[in-house]
């Protein structure tokens, strides 16, 4: 029979009860020396009542505690009561309870390891993010994408080439991962947010996939479309029909037409019809690449010499143009001079074989491109790179271009990728390079960047041997020169009226000259003037626009004056310092000619002019050996210079030239003549004036002289 807890407990209570009022009123009647025999059994009843209790609640309790303890541990309990009251009843239905949970644990348990299953097996990589963007799971495929045994934990941007935010919506991105080998991952990844019951953001689910071949792909065909886009031949292409289906911008400079002029036109408008039927020859020839020489016609009709080479790809042709009417002009003139030296002893025998060299090289002259990559990598190398410098095409590929600067130049390079981030868009200026065998040589280079998806991806380098042409300029400059200046460095001078006589005696002498100041001004230069204004005119005094404005300069044979002290007003003296610095390495490592910085000294503290020496040249004057008026060492290198070039100076010339009076110049031309430098003679109706053999020996090397 079921009895519940609470009557078993109020009728053990209540016997005991009644039983310890008996034996305590019977004490009270009892003999003294018999209590202790009714303390023994008050004891006895109260041991009996902790036993009931004990065995009654606190052992049924204890076991369904155990179980508890056994279902929060996942393990599959049962709890045995046979009380026959609410605790065998509880017990029951906490047997009933966890029997559910354990199923229910073990069905999601194996729903967990068939997602997981398909997780794993699936070839794109899944993971789990929390609030903060960092990872709570990751599938295996980590491993093959990233190269990363686990990354839950770390923050998703920490394996990102840029930071990424997420908000609540659902997004899709292309990202750029560094993997663990250092190499780029590009993936485009799906980021799905879930919330919490109280619509909080708890995370994001992605699924990420690699599309790093898809991105190499791309950017391949965009830099070869590049490449071809800018090239000096011209490159085209014709469908079937002999329709111009592209056209580059090497063939619109070749023959002249515009793009939008010529596709879709067929390619006989390009060719006089003399050729035309050779034309159609070497298309139907062709089946792989054919070469052969033609003639072409540029948009007025002007005929010129081509060098073709057709390939058939896919029912369509691919034509390459080269203009080569200058060459077959060379190689004429040493046909006929080849005819000649056969004639010869065998010293012209020796220099017919020079010729044939000569013509080798005129055959093969082109300029050498190549192009860098954003880590300085070399990734294009073309056949007379190859010849210029010595390495062939398999070795140059992947090298560092600092492998073809002088140890004085290492810098180059980083400096070109820094200027062309900051938008510069071309340069152009000659400097040195090393060839294989460790040979120095002067090239002419032209900087361009080249820009993959929407930035820049490295640039491109069109380098021209200049060594002959660097040494005549110079040797010239060297000789008509009143100052020891050398291109590629910068010089501090403190004398305004110094300055501007040197500026002018580069403008004597040819070369280019820029005025970057805020007063001075001089008459055949380019004149800027540092203000706030904005316009052509005008540069502002932020030492990153003046420097710009100095890189610009186009060419190298010229001479740049930059006033600070205005820079100095509107800038700190250690701002001014660094640009100063940075404008000297440039120049050294571009060769972009002369730049002479002038500053008042007043303004200026002992210790800043030191330093802004410190970083300068000093200008001096060339050392003493004959004393010769300025005026008349002038009139000298005008007349030198332009004999040099065929052209015979008058009087009435040289008036105008020097802005002197017929008597003035002619007291000069005197003196000149007096020191046996220049003559006078009759040419035709006017008397004009030419130097002598000592007048030219002046501008000689080792002739010093003394200007009074």
């Amino acid at each position: 029979m079921r009895v519940p807890v609470f009557a078993k407990m109020v009728s053990i209570s209540l016997f005991f009860s009644i039983l310890s009022l008996a034996l305590f009123l019977a004490s009270l009647h009892a003999p003294a020396d018999t209590v202790y025999v009714y303390v023994i059994y008050m004891f006895i009843i109260i041991v009996g009542i902790s036993f009931f209790v004990a065995g009654t609640i606190t052992e049924p309790v204890n076991e369904l505690k155990k179980g508890f303890e056994g279902l929060m541990k996942g393990e599959m309990v049962a709890v045995k009561l046979d009380t026959g009251d609410e605790l065998e009843e509880l017990a029951n239905a906490f047997n009933y309870t966890a029997n559910v949970l354990f199923q229910q644990r073990e069905e999601l348990r194996r729903s967990r390891e068939r997602y997981r299953n398909l997780v794993e097996e699936i070839n794109d990589w899944v993971f789990e993010l929390d609030e903060n963007l960092k990872f709570t799971y990751s599938s295996p495929k980590v491993r093959d994408i990233l190269g990363y045994e686990d990354v839950v934990g770390r923050s998703i941007n920490e394996f990102l080439k840029e930071e990424i935010k997420l908000g609540k919506d659902d997004t899709r991105l292309e990202l750029e991962f560094i993997a663990g080998d250092g190499r780029s991952v590009f993936a485009e990844v799906s980021f799905k947010p879930f919330f919490s019951s109280s619509s909080e953001l708890v995370g994001y689910r992605a699924v990420c996939r690699d599309i790093t071949r898809k991105k190499k792909a791309e950017e391949k065909m965009r830099y070869l479309a590049n490449v071809v886009e800018n090239v000096v031949d011209a490159v085209i292409s014709l469908d079937g029909e002999g329709k111009i289906v592209s056209w580059n911008r090497g063939a619109e400079k070749t023959f002249g037409f515009r793009a939008k002029d010529v596709v879709g036109k067929h390619y006989s408008i390009l060719v006089p019809k003399s050729q035309r039927g050779l034309w159609e020859r070497k298309m139907n020839e062709a089946r792989e690449s054919i070469r052969f020489e033609s003639l072409g016609m540029k948009v007025d009709g002007t005929k010129i010499q081509v060098d073709v080479t057709l390939t058939k790809v896919a029912g369509m042709y691919a034509v390459i143009i080269r203009d080569i009417t200058e060459r077959k002009k060379s190689e004429e003139e040493l046909r006929k001079a080849y005819t000649q030296l056969q004639e010869k002893t065998i010293e012209l025998v020796r220099s017919k074989k020079e010729l044939e060299y000569l013509a080798n090289i005129v055959e093969n002259s082109s300029d050498a491109i190549y192009s860098v990559n954003l880590d300085g990598k070399i990734t294009s190398w073309n056949r007379t790179a190859e010849r210029m410098f010595g390495w062939s095409r398999e070795e140059a590929l992947n090298m560092h271009a600092d492998s073809l600067l002088p140890e004085e130049l290492k810098g180059e390079t980083e400096l070109i990728l820094r200027k062309i981030s900051e938008g510069i868009t071309s340069m152009t200026y000659e400097t040195r390079r090393v060839t294989r065998t460790g040979d120095i040589i002067n090239v002419e280079v032209t900087i361009s960047p080249i820009y993959g998806k929407n930035e820049i991806s490295g640039f491109s380098v069109i380098a021209r041997d200049v060594s002959m042409k660097i040494e005549a300029e110079s040797r010239i400059l060297r000789r008509v020169l009143k100052y020891d200046l050398e291109r590629g460095r910068v010089y501090l001078v403190t004398d305004s009226a110094l300055c501007m006589d040197i500026v002018e005696d580069f403008l004597k002498c040819g070369c280019n000259a820029t005025v970057i100041s805020r007063y001075l001004e001089i008459k055949g230069a380019r004149n800027y003037r540092i203000s706030s204004k904005k316009g052509k005119d005008f540069v502002s005094p932020d030492p990153k626009i003046v420097e710009k404005t100095i890189i610009s300069v186009p060419g190298w044979n010229n001479v740049v004056l930059v006033e600070l002290d205005y820079l100095l007003m509107e800038n700190s003296f250690d701002e001014v310092l660094k640009f100063v610095q940075e404008i000297r390495d440039t120049v050294h490592l571009l060769g972009k000619g002369v730049v002479i910085f002038t500053v008042d000294p007043e303004i200026l503290e002992e210790k800043e002019l030191r330093l802004l020496y410190k970083e300068c040249n000093l200008v001096r004057a060339k050392p003493a050996q004959q004393n010769m008026p300025v005026k008349c060492y002038e009139i000298l290198r005008h007349v030198y210079m332009q004999s040099r070039v065929g052209e015979r100076v008058n009087i009435a010339e040289l008036m105008d030239v020097f802005k002197m009076s017929r008597n003035t110049v002619k007291k000069y031309v005197r003196q000149l003549e007096s020191m046996g430098l220049v003559k006078v003679v009759k040419d035709g109706r006017f008397r004009v004036v030419v130097p002598t053999q000592k007048g030219m020996e002046v501008f000689s090397e080792g002739y010093e002289l003394e200007f009074v």
